[in-house]
């Protein structure tokens, strides 16, 4: 008579381990967590109770916002700092003119919005899109960045460049006559070309065109911005990434791209008129507060 092979009874796992298997997956759900808020893909308020938690023991600081601006073009960079500074008491945004931009200035804000600074050098430029690609986010405004120049810095370090990379110099020159508008920043970041800025209006209104999307959820469906100055943009692709159109500007019987954002590696956020001239009186819950809400996690 045969027997069937002796098997030994299967070993039961012990309350301690089966603790530390519990511990284990919940350290791996709070890293993958903590990865997708940090580039963007989930939001702090997505998630009840994640905010305070995250917040409090990976950031321990509210987000860090920097407001660049220049000496020209559409927008009171001050007014904005102003009124961020109203609903962020403990964080208000730094202020920075962008002649004292550098590529590791930017590193430690969440959040860079970018007004009143038309004129920008190739140097500023690629300092802002060294940000972008590292993951920050961008609240870009009106006509910001539309009139590219060679400073005397530029052409200064483009001849010593010339030296060991001949024909550098020739280049750097043909590549500022040949940029125009926005440049890379527009077609490779912020998913728009510019083509003009519209100063003597009346009339403007702010339409809503997708009230699911969270920077407009606040925003009145029709909106009179009265004569509110704008930038006139044309929206492109940006790559593989999805450009979403959630607000448009209806004046002298056109419509306008007024308010596109995009997921990059961060967010990018192009809005075509200052948005801190929607005043309280217009709009008691404005859509700066829904951008940096959307754009920052603490």
């Amino acid at each position: 008579m045969a027997y069937p092979p002796y098997q030994q009874p299967a070993k039961r796992e012990s309350p301690q381990e089966t603790l530390i298997k519990i511990i284990v997956f919940i350290a791996l759900v709070l890293v993958l967590l903590v990865v997708l808020t940090k580039f963007k893909f989930i939001h702090t308020r997505d998630i009840p109770g994640w905010k305070g938690f995250y917040c409090g023991v990976v950031e321990q600081q509210q987000s860090r916002i920097m407001m660049l601006h220049g000496d020209d073009g559409l927008g009171d960079a001050e007014k904005l700092a102003n009124q961020l500074s109203r609903f962020r008491v403990s964080a208000p945004p730094e202020q920075l003119h962008v002649s004292r931009l550098s590529s590791g200035v930017l590193k430690n804000y969440e959040l860079v919005i970018v007004e009143h600074m038309k004129r920008i050098t190739f140097t500023q430029a690629e300092a802002l899109k060294s940000y972008m690609d590292g993951g920050g986010s961008i609240i870009w405004i009106g006509d910001a960045g539309s009139d590219y120049y060679l400073s005397e810095e530029d052409l200064s370090a483009a001849l010593i460049k010339n030296e060991s990379n001949p024909g550098y110099y020739e280049r750097l020159l043909n590549q500022s006559r040949k940029t125009t508008g926005f440049g890379e920043i527009g077609e490779y970041y912020l998913g728009v070309t510019y083509l003009r800025t519209e100063n003597d209006t009346s009339g403007v209104v702010l339409k809503v065109v997708d009230r699911s999307n969270p920077l407009v959820q606040a925003v009145i469906q029709e909106l009179d911005l009265n004569s509110m100055p704008f930038a006139v943009v044309n929206e492109n692709k940006v790559g593989a990434a999805t450009v979403t159109k959630s607000a448009i500007l209806d004046y002298g019987g056109h419509e306008y791209p007024a308010v596109i954002d995009s997921k990059y590696v961060g967010r990018i956020v192009y809005v075509s008129f200052p948005p801190e001239e929607i005043t309280e009186s217009i709009q008691p819950t404005g859509l700066l507060t829904n951008m940096v809400d959307f754009l920052v996690s603490c």
